[in-house]
């Protein structure tokens, strides 16, 4: 046994690999032989070991084979968001490491965290009986205690109420319903009385002072700057001579501000590339991701939860692809950018990107009346993007509610939302043209209600030469049917669609809809037609409304479902 120890011993002396030797570590399937390595090991080796463990479950079964002063001893020695990221993504284990923990480096923890994530730490803290780990509700200042307690819809609710309780008073609890709440104003109130009471007065005092300035504020935290022109996006400019790794930058990848190892930020094309760039720029861009991922970490409130980094990752990969969406898929042609140009400045240019399809949203926003669920969704997911990468394809994409609010949101290119912006452009244009400044409740909550009118108008073109709003009344869509299509052939009668596209150019010539827009609304409007064939071909119970919402049969159907109603496309 000794000898198999001291065998292991050797894997970690100074010059060697820190991810062999962690390796080595972990692969020791004996704990008490895994436990006598670790801890006998400097703090500070053991820190670097953890750190370069292969996984978070790893880094677990590593930390906890030590004795708690030796435990205690070496988490002083990693960096704080390696420690949030194993106690947050093993949380029902892990987060007893808080009461190993020292005030600085909770602290630190706490520095690149939102008021929401500060309070996740202060909840998790206070979820189980350890002296350690509840008074660190006692190293924050009164006022970010408060900040971080007013994220709490109930603490907010009953503030007041909260400001009267009397700590050490008859009552042992606070009144409030909340488990993690009570249990974090459990301790405060047991520990220090007086803070408690501070605490809640500077929350109070918070609320007031939001509360005079509400308006502005409001303004500021809910409605997005509209700019007065749509930001051009700038060209790649290469520097003259190759870039470098920076010695601030080479600081900050010594001390890195994510947990090891971090999510994948770059695609396969990004990888390709890299390993054509020279040695030096390949390390200096490896610094300048780690930093970008860092910046998008605290961007997002701090959380090291692993699906947030991935949501992360994937965001600053949406960036970089945006960024670099003019030069070919060649890593070749990539590298060659890359060697001149910062990976900053790609990042910024995929932001401007995407501040452009934002600010053309926003204009489009005030006719949200005139446009169907569908179009609402998307038009939100512009104004309010969240940059993601499309799982197959690897492109640039943002997140858009799915049709069906119980699945996950759906990741739509951000090549299709060009399109799609520019199809709810032409339909905004459209429905001022037929004097329509709103959809009826229900093709308003309908996926494609606008479908439904612009089909509407191609039919009352074709019958009365003009756009009739009684088109929509119930019966003269199968009146309309009866006389124009083939029931045995399923399609429209013949000549139908070329007077269907006569007809609705020259509605659009002298509808007023500006010029560039006109083809594009003619396409639209004998899509629609198109899509109203293979409603009447399929569907037996036809009406304007059925058309409309695109829902999918009823499983109670059967084999009925097509004759149910919807669009057979949904």
């Amino acid at each position: 046994m000794m000898e198999e120890t001291v065998k292991h011993e050797i894997t970690i002396i100074p010059g060697v690999d820190p991810r062999e030797a962690a390796k080595a570590l972990v692969n020791i399937k004996d704990d008490a032989d895994l436990r006598a390595v670790m801890n006998r090991l400097e703090p500070s080796d053991a820190a670097r070991v953890i750190a370069h463990a292969p996984d978070i479950q790893a880094q677990t079964r590593l930390i906890w084979s030590m004795d708690k002063p030796q435990r205690a001893a070496t988490l002083d020695h990693l960096a704080p968001v390696t420690v949030a990221a194993i106690v947050q993504n093993q949380e029902r284990r892990n987060r007893r490491l808080l009461g190993d923990i020292s005030l600085e480096h909770f602290a630190r923890i706490l520095e690149f965290c939102s008021p929401k994530q500060r309070y996740y730490w202060l909840a998790l803290a206070n979820s189980f009986a350890d002296v350690g780990a509840n008074l660190l509700i006692l190293l924050l200042p009164p006022k970010d205690v408060a900040e971080a307690l007013l994220t709490v819809p109930e603490f907010r609710r009953k503030r007041h109420t909260l400001r009267r309780f009397l700590p050490g008073g008859f009552d042992p609890f606070p009144p409030v319903e909340d488990r993690r709440l009570k249990a974090v104003l459990v301790r405060l109130a047991e520990y220090d009385g007086d803070r408690y009471k501070e605490v809640l007065e500077t929350a109070c005092a918070m609320v007031e002072e939001a509360r005079e300035q509400s308006d502005t504020f409001a303004e500021l935290e809910s409605e997005p700057i509209i700019l007065p022109r749509i930001p051009h996006v700038p060209p790649l400019m290469p520097e003259e001579a190759p870039v470098t790794l920076d010695e601030d930058e080479g600081d900050q990848a010594s001390h890195p501000l994510v947990p090891v190892p971090l999510p994948d930020a770059s695609d396969s094309l990004m990888r390709a590339a890299a390993s054509k760039l020279p040695p030096a720029r390949r390390q200096s861009l490896q610094h300048e991701i780690e930093k970008l991922f860092r910046d998008e970490v605290m961007a997002q409130g701090g959380s090291v939860a692993m699906s947030d980094l991935e949501r992360a990752a994937a965001k600053l990969q949406a960036y970089l692809r945006l960024g670099l969406r003019d030069v070919p898929e060649d890593p070749e042609k990539v590298a060659d950018i890359l060697t001149r140009v910062r990976a900053g400045d790609v990042v910024q240019r995929g932001i401007t990107a995407l501040e452009q399809l934002r600010q053309i949203a926003l204009r489009l926003r005030p006719f949200a009346a005139v446009m169907d669920l569908r179009q609402r969704d998307l038009l939100l997911a512009l104004v309010h993007p969240e940059a993601t990468i499309e799982p197959k394809s690897g492109e640039a994409a943002l997140r858009v509610p799915a049709l069906d609010r119980r699945r996950r949101p759906e990741a739509i290119p951000v090549a299709n939302m060009h399109e799609h912006l520019a199809d709810i452009s032409v339909w905004v244009a459209i429905s001022r043209a037929l004097g329509v400044r709103a959809l009826t409740e229900k093709l308003a909550s309908a996926p494609n209600g606008s479908l439904a009118v612009l089909a509407a108008l191609a039919v009352s073109l074709i019958t009365r030469g003009c756009w009739d709003p009684e088109t929509l009344e119930m019966g003269s869509l199968r009146a309309f049917r009866d006389e124009h299509f083939d029931r045995k052939q399923g399609t429209w009668k013949p000549g139908l669609k070329e007077t269907a596209r006569q007809k609705a150019r020259a509605w659009v010539a002298q509808s007023g809809i500006d010029p560039s827009l006109q083809p594009r609304a003619v396409l639209l409007i004998m899509a629609a037609l198109d899509q109203l064939e293979e409603f009447l071909r399929t569907r037996r119970v036809i009406t304007w409304e059925r058309f409309a919402p695109g829902k999918r049969a009823s499983r109670r159907a059967g084999g009925r479902g097509a004759n149910t109603g919807g669009n057979p496309k949904a």
